[in-house]
């Protein structure tokens, strides 16, 4: 019965250009804490003015424009 053939590994020029990218953000960027502001269920306009309210206030670490689907 004839041999398998081995599986074929990456060469080291495949594994040097996976880097991530070259302007990558800052540690203390990366480092804080980041949050998501959603509700839950099925709500009325005021909860969902509040939730836009909430995320303005915490912009800077938190994704502002997040669809919440249900």
């Amino acid at each position: 019965m004839p041999k398998m053939m081995k599986r074929r590994k990456k060469s080291r020029k495949g594994k040097k250009h996976k880097k991530g990218p070259v302007d990558a953000e800052p540690e203390e960027l990366v480092r804080a804490p980041h949050s998501f502001v959603i509700h839950r269920g099925a709500v009325g306009g005021y909860c969902v003015a509040l939730t836009k309210d909430l995320r303005k206030v915490m912009e800077p670490f938190t994704a502002s424009s997040v669809q919440v689907r249900f």
